[in-house]
């Protein structure tokens, strides 16, 4: 009969156990290894008194409180506007970004009177991010996100022409944990009487 000490017993139990789960680990990475995330972010735009209107009580606590699923069923009513979005296609523990400018212009004149107003503004975004899958359903992403909204507007009436201009940045860079196919607020930041929420939105 052979006796084996008891710490040799409980070395051997664990070297097994780890042993499998580094082989667990692999498997997980392999079968994910040629997967590619689609990455999604859009910043939302939503007066605060929207929000206070909508909220239980008649206000809300912080912007962290605000669901994402919420503001997506906000848009194009009650005060929220998308201000930018953007996607990108990342290979699992890979990296990727993606730059984009866009520009518009609005102008309205009083036929009467001749004067009129002009806006223009100006959106650059850029995102940059590295994702990693090795649960099904579950995608890990770290990113950085910066958005620069540049506005111009002038005005003519009788009493001559004024100009005003203004830029609003938001940036939020993070590491986060992603729900495939559910949307997700990341960031958030108050803004001149409104609330700017960036909203991440990953799937396989």
């Amino acid at each position: 009969m052979v006796i084996v000490p008891v710490g040799i017993l409980i070395y051997l139990v664990s070297s097994a156990s780890i042993s499998m789960a580094e082989v667990g680990s692999a498997a997980a990475e392999e079968r994910f290894t040629d997967v590619t995330v689609s990455l999604e972010a859009c910043v939302v735009r939503v007066a605060i008194e929207a929000l206070d209107a909508s909220a239980d009580g008649g206000g809300f606590r912080a912007l962290s409180s605000v669901s994402a699923d919420k503001l997506l069923s906000r848009i194009g009513d009650q005060g929220a506007e998308v201000v930018s979005g953007v996607k990108l296609l990342v290979g699992n523990g890979a990296e990727a970004e993606i730059s984009t400018e866009d520009g518009e212009s609005e102008k309205e004149k009083d036929q009467e009177g001749g004067a009129g107003e002009r806006a223009n503004r100006a959106t650059s975004v850029s995102l940059r991010a590295e994702a990693l899958v090795s649960t099904a359903g579950q995608i890990t992403v770290e990113f950085s996100f910066k958005q620069v909204v540049s506005e111009e507007a002038s005005s003519e009436s009788e009493e001559g022409e004024r100009e005003e201009s203004g830029t609003q940045v938001l940036e939020v860079s993070s590491r986060v944990g992603l729900e495939a196919g559910r949307p997700r607020v990341v960031g958030a930041r108050k803004i001149d009487g409104q609330a700017m929420f960036l909203i991440l939105y990953a799937d396989i």
